[in-house]
């Protein structure tokens, strides 16, 4: 819990940050790490930064935000579902600054937002068969390259792909 004693959290762990930080409360993410999720609770008012060159890959903890600043870097935030419905990436609150690269990975993945959110680059490598679904009423803008590796997307929700968009054929609409 917000990299507790400075302990960098394991892929075991959800780093949280919430009203009861007492020290580090403002971290610099400054080594590629996995870890199985990022939570910015309800009554956060610090920053998390994604530092320069490094990569952050959240897995069945996902990324939710409720308030709080998270200033992604210009490496990739990946979130990699590691089995059905988790890993997913909620938006309720906050100010939500994308990494360059976010990927959709792995298994299934569910992104629900407060309406919509802006990304630059956007991959979604699933495995074979699986899918991102974005929520009803929720709109993702890629202004980059959106990159559309494998998988579907099961959704009612609405991609805004304003930059190129690159897909392979095993991906499936």
């Amino acid at each position: 819990n917000n990299w507790s004693s400075n302990i960098v959290p394991t892929s075991a762990d959800t780093a949280t940050f919430d009203n009861s930080c007492a020290s580090n409360c403002n971290p610099t993410i400054n080594t590629s790490t996995t870890i199985s999720g990022l939570t910015l609770a309800a009554g956060y008012t610090g920053t998390v930064t994604m530092g320069t060159g490094f990569n952050l890959t959240l897995q069945a903890g996902g990324f939710t935000q409720a308030s709080g600043t998270f200033v992604g870097g210009d490496g990739i935030m990946n979130l990699y579902s590691t089995d059905f419905n988790n890993g997913n990436f909620t938006i309720t609150g906050g100010t939500f600054n994308a990494a360059s690269t976010t990927r959709f990975s792995g298994w299934r993945n569910i992104y629900n937002v407060a309406t919509t959110t802006t990304f630059d680059n956007v991959t979604i490598s699933k495995v074979t068969g699986q899918w991102l679904r974005i929520s009803a009423g929720d709109t993702m803008v890629v202004t980059g390259t959106l990159t559309l590796t494998d998988g579907s997307f099961d959704s009612t929700g609405i991609i805004d792909a304003r930059g190129n968009i690159t897909q392979a054929s095993t991906f499936d609409w």
